[in-house]
């Protein structure tokens, strides 16, 4: 199936409710994955939220 770049954008755009309603559950180990962040990404990652 070839999808057009118009219609790719209209897809996720109908798709958005859906996906983002997802983002705010919380995330299941959550403080390992920011502690393993924090080593990797240390310059980049700002902890003070």
């Amino acid at each position: 199936m070839i999808v057009s770049g118009s219609s790719a954008a209209n897809l996720l755009y109908l798709v958005q409710p859906d996906l983002t309603a997802k983002w705010q559950k919380a995330m299941h180990n959550w403080n390992r994955i920011l502690a393993q962040q924090a080593i990797v990404y240390d310059d980049r990652l700002r902890l003070d939220l």
